[in-house]
């Protein structure tokens, strides 16, 4: 019986490690994407791809990248616990973010990974990305395209991906991010 991750191998596997060690993330996971499809497969897999093919180049395999997800998942978690016992972030100025996430770069590219991996597992990270598509979609003309917060790299590529014509400029506080969007 064919399912709908047969026509998404890359992103199939990719979940397959995530649940393997996070089996927590499996029922979530199952009940987005019984809710998605075929355009969402589609883009899954070709953005699964992409984050693959760019660990791979770093000598990174999917088990690796699950792992950056699973541990990104967790310390949210924590955080969010942290704050609602505290009332307070752990960061407490841009100072130390810049000195424990943004200068980090071993932290930042894990991070840049597992959030990038979020965009095709959580709804509303896919919902936001969607609508960026939908809107930049609707300005096929636009010849200028600046984005601040690099972070992944995944909206600036589909940016350039529907905008062949536009001239692109990138920023972001860390360098790991703006490698990675490379």
């Amino acid at each position: 019986m064919m399912t709908k991750l047969d026509s998404a191998p890359t992103l199939a596997k990719l979940i397959e490690a995530v649940a393997a060690a996070n089996p927590l993330q499996r029922k979530r996971i199952d009940g987005f994407l019984s809710q998605q499809g075929p355009v969402y497969f589609e883009e899954a897999e070709a953005i699964t791809r992409a984050l693959v093919k760019y660990g791979e180049s770093h000598s990174l395999g999917v088990e690796d990248l699950a792992e950056f997800y699973n541990n990104m998942v967790r310390e949210m978690i924590r955080l969010q616990i942290d704050f609602r016992k505290t009332g307070q972030y752990r960061a407490n100025g841009f100072d130390s973010a810049s000195e424990n996430i943004y200068q980090n770069p071993d932290r930042m590219f894990r991070y840049m990974f597992g959030l990038a991996i979020s965009q095709v597992l959580w709804s509303n990270h896919y919902q936001i990305y969607r609508f960026f598509r939908e809107v930049i979609g609707k300005e096929p003309l636009l010849g200028r395209y600046l984005e601040v917060g690099a972070g992944h790299g995944l909206y600036v590529a589909a940016a350039m991906e529907m905008l062949p014509d536009a001239t692109f400029s990138v920023m972001d506080i860390s360098q790991t991010p703006l490698d990675f969007t490379g």
